[in-house]
């Protein structure tokens, strides 16, 4: 996973070996500034240069398409193949937001797009947004949930959102 830096919130990426599959962790400051700021295009563009990627622009495209909410938080998942990959979110109360608990009671977080469990599409999207979110950290996971493509492995890339301030995570799991 390729991390870049921001004025607005920090990144770390981990491994947490009592969970299956988990990619990476992404933390939030203690506090969420109102403040605005923005990042090039081509900044954003240099991060999902890699082919097997899902650029910013397809992203956007797909969460269009999908209906997905947008929050001063938003977490997107994307991939390009029929495999099932799951978003997961621990929020600052430790609620676990994913498939099976898809808002969260105290930090109001939602999943509102979930990709290839049932109906599968080569261009999946995965969603979760918070309107009115929490101070504190947001652990943030990529699951392989199950394989309904021809091929395992899975490049894929997150794309978080904080006060309409983007950055991109590229990664691939199998």
């Amino acid at each position: 996973i390729r991390k870049s830096s921001l004025p607005n919130f920090r990144c770390t990426n981990s491994f947490n070996k009592k969970r299956k599959n988990i990619i990476s962790a992404i933390v939030f400051p203690e506090s969420i500034k109102e403040e605005k700021t923005t990042q090039t295009q081509e900044e954003v563009d240099s991060v999902t240069l890699n082919h097997n990627n899902v650029s910013l622009n397809q992203i956007d495209e797909r969460l269009l398409i999908a209906h997905a909410k947008s929050g001063a938080i938003s977490v997107t998942l994307a991939w390009k193949n029929l495999n099932d990959l799951d978003l997961h979110c621990v929020d600052p109360f430790g609620e676990e937001i994913f498939y099976r608990n898809k808002k969260s009671r105290n930090s109001m977080g939602e999943l509102d797009v979930d990709a290839n469990a049932s109906n599968y599409t080569n261009k999946p999207v995965e969603n979760i947004f918070w309107s009115l979110p929490k101070q504190g950290k947001y652990d943030i996971y990529v699951n392989y949930f199950a394989t309904h493509d021809s091929v395992n492995e899975t490049p894929y890339t997150v794309k978080v959102a904080v006060n309409s301030v983007n950055k991109i995570f590229n990664g691939s799991i199998s």
